[in-house]
């Protein structure tokens, strides 16, 4: 689909967060994780070939598949701790995570689909494990942020219905669906937009209100 992964690597690497965290911490947490010891750490994961400029210069390690099914084990293990500790405490408080409608999201290791999606088995960053880092089923309430420029539109992936009726397969039952969105554009229609959400998913939260003039 639109947003795959393939294609965007450099981009998703300046802006998406893929250049963080390379810590002696997260070295070692990851050695720990693959039973295994790097010999060429960062390199082991990516690298940029020195004289070429453009998106041909990012060049994946041998490491590097492995890498982001760790990074998206990270935030899988967050959020099951931090379910069990407020669950132990206040059962009825629901666990709610907000994400951005652009799914898969490697780069930023937020695989907010349900644990047994695997639909990224054929793309090139994704090891054969990826998919069980998803973690809708830790959840309540995910909040969707489809934060696009349309509203209707089944087929345009610029458009909130395309966002939450791809969400719902993406989740596909495990946890509460709300729709959210932005209302910076004057000539976007929030009341069809907030009709939308509320038809079609469980909520609605709109970024912000101080946007409505």
């Amino acid at each position: 689909e639109k947003y795959d992964f393939d294609g965007y690597a450099l981009d998703y690497c300046r802006y998406q967060n893929m250049n963080s965290d390379f810590s002696d911490a997260s070295k070692e947490a990851f050695e720990k994780y693959i039973g295994e010891t790097l010999n060429d750490f960062p390199n082991d994961i990516y690298y940029y070939k020195p004289g070429v400029v453009g998106k041909d210069s990012y060049t994946p390690g041998p490491y590097y598949n492995k890498w982001v099914e760790w990074r998206s084990s990270v935030i899988q293990g967050y959020i099951k701790d931090i379910r069990a500790a407020v669950k132990a405490v206040k059962p009825n408080v629901d666990i709610e995570y907000w994400a951005a409608s652009w799914w898969p999201l490697p780069a930023t290791g937020q695989n907010w689909a349900r644990p047994n999606l695997n639909s990224t088995r054929s793309d090139w960053w994704a090891s054969p494990q990826y998919y069980k880092t998803g973690f809708a089923d830790q959840l309540d309430i995910f909040q969707l942020g489809a934060y696009l420029n349309r509203v209707y539109g089944p087929a345009d992936a610029e458009s909130i219905e395309y966002a939450i009726n791809r969400a719902k397969r993406i989740i596909n039952g495990d946890c509460r669906l709300y729709g959210t969105f932005q209302c910076s554009n004057k000539n976007f229609d929030v009341e069809e937009a907030v009709y939308l959400c509320l038809k079609e998913t469980d909520g609605v939260m709109i970024f912000e209100l101080s946007h409505v003039h």
